[in-house]
């Protein structure tokens, strides 16, 4: 989870071109059960002595803290001697809007500060990152139509010195179901960068975007979906000619149990079949190559509290037809309630 770096920019960049998707708090998209107020996941490396398995040595822990809501609030990484790694923040006004996000480096000093304002109907008008010293580094506005709709992103990249400000600015149409349609990138001088066009299926699902760079089609985008509305295939086709393919599959509670991708010329390269207990906790996953042989496999075992969050894990990876544990996870889980 070291790994749990921080995607801001390409968060800002999501901000820009993503749907409208329902909103779940950090619980939900955690598969956390309960009013949680913190969960410290400590990780051992797994030992085998006199036929028993045990811990072996900490490489890493982690702690994640939220609010009443289910809102996450903080997140600290700690290294194996119990320092810490980083340390991010969040900040919600009473709408349960996100306002701040902070960034703190080892020894707890700020690394950057990202702050957002939302008009009166909960629509993000502004985003604004700022460094250690307070010094602005970027900046977006945002406007919206009527319906709620954003119609313009302005987007500003500003140095130390707050001079030579570079800004790119993004338009968006929709169609009567609100569904966006268009969206334009413009550079600092007004001349065109990038054009997307979107179409969608009769029950709002979108399943083609065209992007075109500087009015020239670029790469083509298709997306297909099944009855319950899961997204079941990814095609990308490029300019050249060359394709890039992923496959879903899922159960009857939504999970996914099976994903393929195939190489630039469509052929399967690998595919990656996935269990889950009755909590939708993931007991396994195995990786295979083209020729259907198996690359690995990672099995998990789990202990659960009374809310059924689980508080023990302990991994296995299968290899060459021999499977050893690798990894002992614990968590220690405090509730509101």
């Amino acid at each position: 989870m070291k790994k749990v770096l921080s995607l801001f920019f390409v968060g800002l960049f999501l901000v820009a071109f993503s749907q409208k998707e329902e909103k779940q708090t950090d619980l939900e998209k955690e598969n956390l059960k309960g009013k949680v107020k913190s969960v410290t996941e400590t990780q051992y490396r797994s030992v085998e002595k006199f036929g028993e398995l045990q811990k072996g040595n900490l490489y890493e822990k982690y702690t994640f803290k939220y609010d009443y809501k289910g809102n996450k609030t903080e997140f600290a990484d700690y290294n194996s001697d119990g320092s810490l790694e980083q340390k991010e923040t969040w900040k919600y006004d009473d709408n349960g809007n996100k306002i701040e996000w902070a960034k703190y480096k080892s020894h707890g000093s700020i690394y950057w500060t990202d702050t957002s304002k939302y008009d009166k109907k909960g629509n993000q008008i502004e985003c604004a990152t700022y460094n250690s010293d307070g010094s602005l580094t970027r900046k977006d506005t945002y406007k919206y139509d009527e319906k709620g709709n954003q119609i313009e992103n302005v987007h500003y990249n500003t140095n130390d010195s707050l001079i030579n400000n570079t800004k790119h600015t993004y338009t968006y149409k929709y169609d009567n179901n609100g569904n966006k349609i268009e969206c334009a990138t413009y550079n600092s001088d007004g001349s065109l960068n990038y054009k997307y066009i979107y179409k969608y299926d009769e029950k709002g699902n979108k399943i083609e975007r065209a992007c075109y760079y500087r009015s020239t089609l670029y790469i083509n985008v298709t997306w297909k979906y099944d009855e319950k509305g899961n997204k079941i295939e990814y095609a990308e086709y490029k300019s050249n000619g060359s394709l890039r393919l992923e496959t879903w599959k899922y159960d009857d509670k939504g999970n996914k149990i099976e994903y393929g991708r195939s190489d630039l010329k469509g052929s399967l390269e690998s595919k990656k079949v996935y269990k889950y207990d009755d909590n939708r906790n993931q007991i396994e996953d195995a990786w295979y190559n083209s020729d259907g042989s198996l690359r690995d496999k990672s099995t998990f075992k789990y202990e659960y509290d009374s809310k059924g969050n689980w508080t023990k894990r302990v991994s296995y990876l299968a290899q060459s037809e021999i499977t050893k544990p690798y990894q002992i996870a614990e968590r220690e889980i405090q509730y509101y309630d």
